[in-house]
């Protein structure tokens, strides 16, 4: 991460690793990707570029920026959907996210729970 990351703005550095299985060289322009987990987008890479590597080769792409989804919601969304996976109890993290006044975005994957407790830290 940047000093700058969360502060002045969501950018990261981050890589792309590259394998080219085609018998030419490959010259790299530009690179879109999102990425994301159970269907909550994590953040996203628009830039351009220029490299090339050679054929039936591996490459790492130059420093790239990285523009993270730093909003609550998806990241306590992602959280939970991952403690849903590992069986773990979100009746915490669901308390949390309440007191918070955050809204869970729709994950596709594991349903989230209905069970609610009037009271979890007791």
């Amino acid at each position: 991460m940047l000093a700058t990351t969360g502060r002045v703005n969501n950018i990261s550095h981050v890589t792309v690793d590259f394998e080219n299985p085609f018998s030419a060289a490959l010259h790299i322009t530009k690179i879109s990707s999102t990425v994301k987990s159970f269907g909550v987008t994590l953040g996203n890479i628009d830039t351009n570029t220029d490299f090339s590597f050679d054929p039936k080769a591996r490459t790492t792409s130059p420093s790239l920026d990285l523009n993270m989804n730093l909003d609550p919601s998806a990241l306590f969304s992602v959280t939970r959907a991952l403690a849903i996976e590992a069986g773990l109890d979100i009746a915490p993290l669901d308390g949390i996210v309440q007191i918070g006044g955050i809204q869970y975005q729709f994950t596709t994957g594991n349903a989230p729970s209905s069970q609610r407790r009037a009271n979890i830290f007791t």
